[in-house]
């Protein structure tokens, strides 16, 4: 379907204007009821507004009809006159060359403007905002979507995420079919409307080229002219081709040259023209305004009528013709149908300049109130607007025809209002939809004839009542609890990893679980029951090989592969071999996290899981209680600190710091990523699923184009809504980190709590050595002296053997005022250390000499868990947190490149999401925790992680080091450095490894659909 944008501008006398506007307020705005009647009847017209204008350029007038329908000019023409002359022939014989025995249709067509930017053409620009829509169409879905609507089931409305959306279509497709008025609701039309963008970037060559055949034919006519002419000059004075083709060459260049000079004068011109211009900031008339407001807001729609005055000159002329023509450029090869940019409000707009005079009128049908629509213009297409309007008179002030102007909104605004024209009369076909509205009617008639799947449904049956959810916002009721938080309330828990053996009867089981797998953001009251399934199960599911395939290799191999061993450190000691659960061999098919609130619950649920897994041949291989979160791990430090927060979570909407903000698809699978793309997801042909239960892969449709393309045949998504689990059981040798911490501070004359902060980064309350660097320890009352140091330490009056000496002194922050602070070390590296002393620096009170300087105790800084630093700004050479410090390693933030955003970026591609909790030791185990951590690709994050930064001996420079508290080396190559401010930096050597590996596995967390998928 075509639309004709119909404009007709005849002349009139001045002095009958008044008289006129009288004729054209009879017929109403909104139209009466009779001539709308009229315009209702000929199923055709779009809108239309009838307008008597004062013209600028002389005593003579301009009456003007506009309208947008259905069809070709003349033929709408034609429809006009028959339908509407009884109202219009009156008005439009007052028009000069109107004859009274003439034909309207006739003189209509005679004063109809094509509007085009052509340099003997009527300047102007057309704009339709429902490409493809007729008034038919746009009546029919808006009466269909109503009546869809009413036959939504109770069952949705109230439960919506619980019931399967293709079912419901289906049945409401088959009611629709079984009635005859609606039965043509089933068969989908092409929907230009619902079409995507272009291209995501400017055409730049395509308008070029047709902006050189439009504005810069003359010159090209002009070369060719010389072309002629130079050669038939060579030719007729006797000179060779080679002489004729310089001259040519050189003809050419004078003509570049020539447009070259040109295009910089009207570029100086304007740039001179702009710093002189006057902006009207004045308030329009309040009579006139009244005039106006009064026949606004009578529909859905308002309509605008805007005539200003052209500034004068061929350069402003000019300028205005490549302005509409960069526009109309735009919207046909760059912006999406429909739209301006990113504004879609407009039904229908033109531009045009009335030919002999300097009258610009702007006519729009929009939807909203003129409020809104303006402020759309200023933050949305502020640029186009300011490019046509900055040529007339009164304009807000702009630069380079395109900037400022319609950014100064309150004086834009002001400026409009004044130029605007009333209304008198005005005429909608569908008085209450809007252009959004138009779009979702027809992108639900499409889905109602087309949508095939359960991810269509779902994207179908959103339309009504809520807009369709963005591919970035979570099906938060599809995710499993845990990746919303660690459940702290539910202080009971347990790992369970379980074995089905070698029977067919893992279906038969997981369909018996699958309902008591807790999903969403509410934490469960009681139980909380998350489900990890091992590569080994997947075939016991009677997933096709294809499937199977499209898991991550890493997760195929299995955390005990020795290729992944190799790549994780899991050597020696650490070796899987050695592991008490999840050996190489073993026969792990899942795990079973239970979360409950008592006791009892637990010992219950595990009593349940047991029986049921035996009931299915199966049995449980392992199971490992776990401990109440706690505020800090086995070690001491404050945990849980440093965590990354899911884009579109509760949490991401409490004013987040954006450096932990990550988007979705980093952890959950079906989502956009960090770089706005959908990481590989595990996937299955469309034919292993009949019941099209799963969603579709990203990338399958394109939201914006609805249902217009088919997919039945594209692959669905398993990975959806899931997430990749990482279990590690470490056992944390308290008694040995203590012990060697203790011993390598007395090496280096420091406390056991400071070496045991530089190596994590972090003092043990959580507050980081970035923002806090100095640590203060309690004082012992046993009297020593205490000696103030600078570089190194004082060994003490007749204390015996002299401490070792330090290699610097200890970085202190830097105070508020311009005092200075000295940390204050034991003498004797065998004893107890003493109190920090603060003492004046040269900033003090002045009048006190030297020796009357008191020494004060300083308290204890009051310091808190802090995570809003970067390494790189703050800390650029690792005097507070050293390089190889645990928290520096886990997660460098712009460390490598110290301010860099996108080395920030480049580490937040590597974030984890940590559940972990600690577990209950059994017999005579260790304390330790059972690592847990989501991630959307097991390789780029937690291996990456594991290999690239915590188990790297060259990690940011360094040399034969490892992460000092969590690494797995052994003590030929485990060192540490410690860099300081004022000397060489201290080297910590002969480390232990204080954490061993005792188990593990990755594990694939299905969303709700998928799980219920498998399950059949």
């Amino acid at each position: 379907m075509s639309h004709a944008l119909v404009t007709i501008v005849a002349t009139v006398k001045g002095s009958d204007i008044p008289t006129i506007r009288k004729e054209i307020e009879a017929l109403g705005n909104p139209a009466g009821d009779e001539i709308k009647e009229a315009l209702d009847k000929t199923g055709v017209i779009h809108f239309a507004s009838l307008h008597a204008l004062e013209s600028a350029s002389g005593p003579d007038g301009h009456l003007v009809l506009e309208f947008s329908g259905d069809g070709e000019e003349s033929a709408l023409l034609d429809q006009i006159e028959k339908d509407l002359g009884e109202w219009l022939k009156p008005i439009f014989q007052h028009a000069h060359g109107f004859e009274a025995a003439q034909s309207l249709a006739e003189f209509l067509k005679s004063k109809a403007h094509t509007l085009k930017q052509g340099y003997f053409s009527t300047v102007g620009l057309g704009f339709a905002g429902t490409p493809g829509m007729s008034v038919k169409r746009i009546r029919a879905e808006r009466d269909l979507a109503y009546h869809v609507a009413g036959m939504l089931p109770d069952e949705y409305l109230r439960h919506p995420t619980e019931s399967s959306a293709l079912k419901i279509l289906t049945d409401i497709r088959q009611r629709i079919g079984a009635e005859v008025n609606w039965k043509w609701a089933l068969t989908a039309e092409p929907t230009p409307l619902l079409g995507p963008e272009k291209s995501q970037a400017v055409p730049i060559p395509q308008i070029a080229i047709a902006g050189v055949l439009n504005f810069l034919w003359p010159v090209l006519l002009l070369t060719v002219v010389a072309w002629v002419i130079t050669g038939w000059f060579v030719r007729w004075s006797g000179h060779s081709r080679l002489d004729a083709f310089f001259a040519i060459v050189m003809a050419t260049g004078a003509v570049v040259i020539a447009t070259l000079i040109v295009a910089w004068y009207i570029a100086a011109k304007l740039r001179k023209m702009e710093d002189s211009d006057l902006a009207d900031d004045l308030n329009p008339d309040p009579k006139h305004y009244a005039e106006i407001t009064k026949r606004e807001n009578v529909a859905a729609q308002n309509h605008l009528c805007v005539q200003s005055v052209m500034k004068a000159g061929w350069i402003r002329r000019f300028l205005i013709r490549l302005s509409f023509f960069t526009i109309g450029q735009l919207a046909v090869r760059k912006y999406r149908p429909g739209f301006l940019d990113t504004l879609g409000t407009i039904h229908f707009a033109r531009w045009i300049l009335v030919p002999g005079t300097g009258d610009l009128l702007f006519f729009s049908n929009y939807g909203g109130s003129w409020e809104s629509y303006l402020e759309d213009f200023i933050t949305k297409a502020h640029g186009g607007l300011t490019a046509v309007w900055s040529n007339t008179l009164g304009y807000p002030r702009t630069e380079w025809l395109v900037n400022k102007g319609a950014t100064d909104g309150d004086r834009f605004k002001r400026w409009a209002r004044g130029q605007q024209q009333p209304s008198l009369f005005w005429y909608t076909a569908y008085e209450d939809i809007t252009t959004a509205g138009i779009r979702t009617n027809a992108a639900m008639r499409q889905g109602l004839a087309a949508a095939q799947t359960e991810d269509e449904a779902r994207h179908w049956l959103s339309l009504f009542g809520s807009k369709p959810r963005p591919s970035a916002a979570l099906e938060t009721s599809e995710i499993q609890c845990l990746l919303y938080g660690g459940l702290k309330s539910l202080k009971h828990a347990k790992c369970l990893f379980f074995d089905l053996g070698d029977s067919n009867k893992a279906v038969d089981w997981l369909r018996s679980v699958k309902s008591q797998v807790s999903y969403g953001d509410m934490q469960p009251d009681e139980c909380a029951f998350v489900l990890g399934l091992a590569p080994s199960i997947l075939t016991k599911l009677n997933l096709p090989s294809e499937a199977i395939d499209t898991f991550p290799n890493v997760f195929q191999q299995g955390m005990t592969a020795p290729v992944r061993s190799r790549v994780l450190g899991d050597s020696g000691k650490n070796d899987p071999a050695n592991w008490w659960w999840g050996k190489r061999g073993e026969g792990i098919d899942g795990v079973v996290m239970l979360y409950c609130s008592t006791q009892e619950i637990l010992e219950c649920a595990t009593s349940e899981l047991v029986k049921n897994l035996n009931g299915h041949g199966g049995a449980i291989v392992n199971q490992v209680p776990l401990m109440e979160v706690t505020s800090k791990e086995p070690f001491g430090f404050q945990d849980g600190i440093s965590q990354p927060i899911i884009q579109g979570t509760f949490l991401a909407r409490r004013n987040p710091d954006p450096l932990n903000l990550v988007a979705a698809g980093e952890f959950i699978l079906g989502y956009p990523d960090n770089r706005g793309y959908f990481p590989p997801s595990p996937s299955i042909a469309a034919t292993e699923d009949p019941e099209n239960r799963l969603a579709l892969v990203p990338g399958s449709r394109d939201p914006q184009t609805a249902f217009s393309t088919t997919v039945v045949e594209a692959p669905r998504d398993l990975g959806r809504n899931g997430t990749f689990l990482v279990l590690r059981q470490l056992e944390q040798d308290v008694d040995r980190f203590n012990l060697e911490t203790g011993r390598l501070a007395h090496e280096v004359n420091q406390e056991p709590e400071w070496v045991q902060a530089k190596m994590m980064g972090r003092w043990k309350n959580g507050s980081s050595l970035v923002r806090n660097p100095t640590f203060a320890a309690k004082a012992a009352d046993r009297g020593e002296r205490a000696a103030l140091v600078t570089g190194s330490a004082i060994p003490a009056s007749g204390a015996g053997n002299a401490a070792p000496s330090l290699e610097a002194s200890v970085p202190v922050p830097t105070p508020v005022a311009e005092n200075t602070a000295q940390l204050v070390v034991r003498v004797n590296a065998g004893e107890p250390p003493l109190e920090a002393i603060s003492e004046p620096g040269p900033a003090a009170e002045s009048g006190k000499a030297d020796n009357e300087k008191e020494s004060k105790t300083a308290k204890k800084p009051e310091s808190r868990p802090d995570n809003d630093f970067l390494y790189g700004r703050d800390d650029e050479q690792g005097l507070r947190c050293p390089f190889g410090a645990h928290i520096r390693r886990a997660n460098p933030r712009d460390s490598f490149t110290p301010g860099s955003q996108e080395q920030i970026d480049i580490s937040n591609r590597h974030r984890i999401l940590r559940r972990g909790r600690q577990y209950i030791p059994q017999g005579e185990q260790k304390p330790g925790l059972m690592f847990a951590c989501f991630n959307a690709d097991l390789e780029r994050q937690f291996e990456f992680i594991q290999q690239t930064w915590v188990n790297n001996t060259s990690f940011h420079g360094l040399n034969g080091e490892m992460d000092p508290v969590l690494s797995t080396g052994g003590k030929d190559r485990c060192s540490f450095t410690i860099p300081m401010p004022d000397g060489p930096p201290i080297k910590l050597t002969g480390l232990s490894s204080f954490v061993t590996v005792r188990g593990g596995g990755y594990f694939f967390v299905p969303g709700r659909r998928t799980l219920e998928f498998l399950a059949k």
